[in-house]
């Protein structure tokens, strides 16, 4: 199932889309072990909504996930090498300074599953080469050329 949706703020236009899914290991089990009964398609529709929603408020990139799927208790912390992937990554990519200083600020509390979000979200975001290398239009048709 596929959810679209659209923010519609004047300042900027943006098309998001996400998709919900289900299962039955998606079920929670109560403290008595009896399994919650969840409904696939009413569950897969509010988990798509759910994250077009933290998408668009820019959340989900940071591991933010709605109460339907808190069934994730991955509280571990975040490992070194997740944290040095992401200082690697935030180096060359293509957030803003502000974004840039709000990751470093919250990488040191993430969880492993917040961490890894965040590394994807990184790694979509990167500069090309001819940015990273900081060259001029004319050294790139220069580097074409050779």
């Amino acid at each position: 199932m596929t959810i679209p949706a659209t923010d519609k703020r004047p300042e900027r236009y943006k098309w998001v889309e996400t998709t919900g899914e289900w299962n039955i290991t998606h079920a929670k089990r109560k403290k008595d072990g009896e399994l919650v009964p969840y409904y696939a398609s009413a569950m897969a529709e509010k988990r798509g909504v759910s994250r077009a929603v933290l998408k668009l408020m820019n959340l989900y990139e940071h591991g933010v996930f709605g109460e339907d799927e808190d069934f994730y208790d991955n509280d571990e912390p975040a490992t070194q090498g997740q944290i040095n992937k992401i200082e690697a990554l935030l180096r060359t990519s293509l957030f803003d300074s502000d974004h840039r200083e709000r990751v470093e600020k919250e990488m040191i509390g993430y969880t492993s599953a917040q961490a890894g979000f965040c590394i994807e979200e990184l790694e979509n975001n990167q500069q090309d080469h001819t940015q990273k290398l900081n060259l001029s239009q004319t050294e790139i048709k220069n580097i074409k050329h050779e």
